[in-house]
């Protein structure tokens, strides 16, 4: 009875803990071991001693099975065990390579022979046993430390094998590989916007709270236990993602010491030359040096006579240090020339804004030789001039500048763990880990006004996990995160810190940029608790996970405020500029308000998940998960357009609250090992069937404040605007001297109002499915084949809520209010389809070890609008005619930015066979190359009309009509009021009046029509790259050894083309000078690193 009662007891105190805790969206790191014990004839064997041993660590972990011969571990800690199983009557069963991985649930059953229990019957756990997914409907991968350590990573970057995976696409063509560098929009998985992934560091929050994306990358590949992968149809135990959950496992200490030493070095000096550089007659790389020296060490805890953490208590520590010193370029600057300069020295004296000019120029000076220009100086009167002259025949000699500044990044991280057995049944761990790095400067114009960069993050894990009995098992998880990152200006002075941003028509402005500073804190304090349970053959998980976020921003914001000097009839900007008008256009501008908001948020899920193994062939999973997101946003004021009442327009109100996102998932697996007819059409022992179906919610991401936080009304702007006339030819006077009286300007019922959300505005969800199979081929190899599908709602995107309804008057949408444009949630997207995977283990074979991971895909992905923000391949992120002028929002449903049609990857380690001892061995033997291959078809992406055709008030929203799709794809004609025909092709000599039907494309006019051009509707040439390894180790002792490694990334030097900004250089407009000229954009040339690695 006594017992009956404390067993009662554990779900009680556990659902108690699971109200007062909390955290971050995934739950264990740790790896599950389950099977069922039978005789020979199938009969299962129940309160047989299942025994666990970890072999580097000697931590035993013991149960018993139960009613229906289960038997089940829940957090196991990842590495290789040995299984155990023995009863009365039967041999000993010792079932050896037992491999646990993390979120993988690895399924052992054991037959147990007749005989005495002293005798033992020794097996080797199956490729089968251990990499076919015989319970979980999972779709992703593990990746070993050795895999992360020996293939050619990409910037050290580990989560770069994401792109080794069945429908991951590199989302952004023209980034690279790396993550981070790469930006939030890095890899895309199975039909999911980039911003849609999570991701973790030992099962824990490392998502940045502004753009989404990891916040911290582990870079140090030695510290590195697993990278686990999961990108579709995950257990209900992880959310937070519409795309991929990914996560990091750090390495722990075992029972001998062991450790890495390691030196890379990279610069320019292994860099090829871009197809950019190529193009502006560079003849080397810009100058880099990089040295990244780490280690790492790990061992038992042991202090001299008085604590012996044999078998007990184990650390494991690691740093890195990387320094990058080269020199960034800040582009052309149009800059007086020495003579230049001379003719504003002589001005100074009378001219405070030559004074100026001058001494923010410094030494720097345009080059005569370099597209040489005249700025003519003189004006129509002397009235109002600084010379009181109109300085008749003088002009400004100017000539480009190119400036190169020396740049740096300094990067260092730490990480310490510690893991300890309480006793038999509990384990505890702890992680610390710090990363800081200043990378800098980012130019902007002339020097003294640029921007640095600075940033930590900091994450302290406390992880206890107890195992109460044979049925029950809770694992707890606490978490304290940090991130900092900051965007100072890098004045060197107080002068240069304070100056507004100047901007001046036809020649370099200077000021610091208008949206420097900015920053983000962030502090998270997460709790996780999950409890499983075993009743015969089910197994029950449920638990919490609580985030509670106190964060700090500094959005972009004009607090400095903007001058902006322009032309006038007869007058050049930088003549207004000396004497201090503001010309036609111009204005001085500032914003008002806390610069500073405070995202603060609770965040919140639960989840229930019953595996339950209806027959030892087939497992059928179920769950359901809750996630309350918090709602930010209504820290401030105004967060929602809720009406276009010029009285009430800003009138105070807040975002209800999203709290229905219930999200169920089920699954089955289906291992058809018996017998019969059916199962051997079914493929046998050696298939798995697999399907499933799920519901994940995305979290908001805090980019989309920032702009709210910006903008009016939640911030007030002053204004004072310039604009000429028969009065004021020249426009505003004594223009600088009207800053000090800009005021907040109270915004009115025609005040641009943008970035509100418009109601109601709650989670994106994805609905994903998958069918497949894995089979168990020759030679250790494994295949897979699914389909998966995916269809996406409530997605973030961009309305314009009043466009001009009436392009002949000006009239908007609703007159009374002027701009209004809103973050919605209403987009769809859909995705589907074919997997392919090849996998190999590293084994030996005749030839060495070898280790293979090929996957291709064959998918299409469509959607309304790839993302809230405009894209590269995207100009905007608006709808080419608004919802509220009757348009459908699938109007532009087409080809998403993320969309390729074929994709595939290819990985190899192999380690030659050659002699392994001696001298011979040492010269011959220990050859190991590795290679990652990458393909993939190009970016789909939309030709902009270059004009706004349907006078909406929306330039880069519309396309262009085609005039004749036989023509060639890069003819073009742009409208011509003067020519006969409407149309000039300004391609050719003269630009000569053309038919609209000797082109492919034309300017179009008016609402779109039949032929006007769909979204995304051409597309770049595909991705085409080989990173290549070749190492060589030598052996001094079994635990002792040097390698020797050389790393190329795009070792082919193949010509990758992308992207340059929009409308720029690609000519994603049919106005654009270099239309559909890719010889412009941006390649990723073969760059290399060597390394020397010390292990022991």
């Amino acid at each position: 009875m006594k017992k009956k009662w404390s067993n009662s007891l554990i779900p009680l105190v556990t659902l108690l803990l699971t109200f007062v805790a909390g955290a971050s969206y995934g739950q264990t790191s740790r790896g599950t071991l389950t099977g069922i014990v039978s005789d020979n004839s199938g009969a299962v064997i129940t309160k047989a001693t299942v025994t666990i041993k970890q072999e580097a660590t000697n931590l035993k972990r013991q149960t018993t099975t139960n009613e229906a011969g289960v038997y089940r571990f829940d957090a196991v800690d990842l590495g290789t065990y040995s299984v155990t199983v023995q009863a009365p009557g039967f041999r000993t069963s010792d079932t050896m390579g037992v491999a646990i991985q993390a979120a993988h649930t690895t399924n052992i059953d054991v037959r147990l022979e007749v005989g005495e229990t002293t005798q033992t019957v020794t097996v080797e756990a199956s490729a089968f046993e251990v990499a076919l997914q015989t319970s979980e409907q999972v779709r992703g991968a593990n990746f070993s430390d050795r895999t992360v350590e020996d293939l050619p990573i990409a910037a050290l970057d580990s989560l770069t094998v994401t792109q080794l995976l069945p429908g991951v696409v590199t989302a952004n063509q023209g980034a690279g590989n790396n993550i981070n560098q790469g930006g939030t929009f890095a890899y895309s998985v199975n039909g999911q916007r980039p911003r849609g992934n999570n991701f973790m560091i030992d099962g824990v929050e490392n998502n940045d709270i502004s753009i989404a994306g990891p916040a911290f990358t582990i870079t140090n590949p030695d510290a590195i236990e697993e990278v686990n992968i999961q990108t579709a149809d995950f257990s209900a135990e992880f959310g937070r993602a519409g795309g991929a959950v990914v996560n990091q496992i750090t390495k722990s200490g075992t029972n001998s010491v062991h450790g890495t030493a390691t030196y890379i070095y990279t610069g320019s000096a292994f860099q090829a030359l871009s197809n950019v550089q190529k193009a502006a007659a560079f003849t080397t790389p810009p100058r880099a040096v990089e040295n990244i020296p780490d280690f790492t060490i790990g061992g038992p805890v042991v202090i001299p006579h008085l604590y012996n953490g044999h078998d007990k208590t184990f650390f494991f520590a690691a740093a890195q240090w990387d320094r990058l010193f080269g020199e960034t370029s800040g582009g052309n600057l149009r800059l007086p020339t020495d003579s230049g300069v001379a003719t504003l020295q002589a001005l100074a004296p009378q001219c405070p804004n030559a004074a100026l000019y001058l001494k923010v120029l410094g030494a720097l000076r345009g080059d005569p030789n370099n597209s040489f220009k005249t700025i003519p100086l003189g004006v129509p009167s002397a009235a109002g001039t600084c010379d009181n002259s109109t300085r008749a025949g003088m002009g400004l000699d100017t000539g480009l500048f190119v400036r190169e500044q020396s740049h740096s990044s300094l990067a260092n991280n730490h990480l310490v763990r510690i893991d300890h057995r309480v006793s038999d049944k509990q384990n505890m761990s702890f992680r610390w880990l710090y990363d800081s790095r200043v990378v800098g400067p980012t130019l902007h114009n002339l020097p003294g006004f640029d921007n640095n960069f600075t940033g930590s993050t900091l994450t302290g894990n406390f992880t206890d996990t107890y195992v109460f009995n044979s049925r029950w098992t809770n694992e707890f998880r606490f978490n304290y995160g940090r991130i900092g990152f900051n965007f100072p200006l890098a004045a060197p002075d107080a002068f240069h810190a304070a100056l507004a941003a100047y901007t001046i028509s036809g020649v370099a402005g200077f000021g610091g940029a208008t949206n420097i500073p900015q920053f983000r804190f962030a502090n998270n304090w997460q709790y996780q608790d999950t409890m499983s349970y075993v009743r015969g053959r089910h197994t029950f998980r449920y638990g919490a996970d609580f985030l509670r976020q106190l964060a700090r921003q500094h959005p972009p914001f004009n607090e400095r405020g903007s001058f902006v000097y322009n032309s006038s009839s007869g007058v050049s900007a930088f003549s207004n500029f000396l004497d201090d008008f503001g010309g036609n256009g111009g204005g001085l501008n500032r914003q008002f308000g806390s610069s500073i908001y405070y995202p603060n948020l609770f965040r919140q899920s639960y989840f229930f998940q019953d595996s339950w193994k209806t027959t030892q062939n087939l497992t059928l999973n179920l769950g359901l998960r809750y996630e309350n997101f918090g709602m930010p946003v209504n820290t401030f004021t105004v967060a929602a357009f809720t009406n276009y009442d010029p009285v009430n327009f800003a009138a105070p109100n807040k975002v209800p609250g999203d709290n229905n996102n219930f999200a169920p998932t089920v699954g089955f697996a289906w291992n058809p090992k018996g017998h019969n007819l059916i199962d051997r059409m079914m493929g046998g022992k050696h298939m798995v069937w697999r399907g499933g179906f799920q519901v994940s919610y995305d979290t908001w991401f805090n980019n989309l404040l920032s702009n709210i936080a910006g903008s009016s009304p939640n911030t007030l702007g002053g204004i004072i605007p310039s604009v000429t006339s028969a009065s004021a030819p020249r426009g505003l006077a004594n223009f600088s001297a009207q800053f000090a009286g800009i005021q907040p300007t109270p915004p009115t019922a025609q005040s641009p109002q943008t970035n509100l959300f418009l109601l109601p505005f709650r989670n994106p969800y994805t609905d994903r499915w998958s069918l497949g199979f894995e089979r168990e081929m020759p030679y250790g190899l494994i295949w897979d084949s699914s389909y998966v599908g995916s269809v996406s709602h409530r997605l973030f995107r961009s309305i314009d809520m009043n466009p001009i309804a009436d392009p002949a008057t000006g009239a908007r949408f609703m007159p009374q209010v002027g701009v209004r444009t809103v973050r919605a949630t209403s987009a769809n997207s859909n995705y589907e389809s074919l997997q392919l995977e090849l996998k190999r283990p590293f084994k030996s074979t005749p030839v060495g070890d070898l280790q293979l991971e090929g996957s291709y895909t064959y998918a299409h992905y469509l959607d309304e609008i790839s993302d809230v923000f405009g894209f590269d391949s995207d100009p905007t992120s608006f709808q080419s005619v608004s919802q509220v002028l009757g348009a459908s929002r699938h109007l532009d449903y087409g080809n998403s930015d993320f969309d390729r049609r074929h994709v595939g990857s290819i990985a190899v380690v192999w380690g030659l066979r050659g002699p392994k001892q001696g001298l011979v061995g040492s010269l011959v033997g220990g050859w190991q190359l590795s290679a990652i291959a990458t393909w993939q078809t190009g970016i789909p992406y939309t030709l902009a009309n270059g004009s706004d055709r349907d006078g909406d008030g929306q330039l880069l929203n519309d396309r262009p009509d085609i005039g004749n799709a036989s023509a060639p794809l890069n003819t073009r004609a742009i409208l011509d009021p003067t020519c006969t025909t409407g149309y000039r092709n300004p391609d050719l000599t003269g630009t000569p009046c053309v038919s609209p039907t000797s082109v492919h494309f034309i300017q179009g006019t008016g609402l779109p029509k039949a032929n006007t051009v769909g979204r995304n509707t051409l597309t770049l040439p595909g991705l085409d790259n080989v990173d290549f390894a070749v190492a060589k180790v030598f052996r001094f002792t079994e635990s002792k050894n040097l390698e020797l490694r050389a790393d190329m990334f795009n070792a082919l030097n193949t010509l990758n083309l992308g992207y340059t900004t929009p409308g720029v250089g690609l000519g994603q407009a049919v106005t654009d000078t270099d239309f559909l000229n890719q010889n412009l954009t941006r390649d990723n040339p073969r760059t290399m690193r060597v390394m020397a690695r010390f292990s022991f």
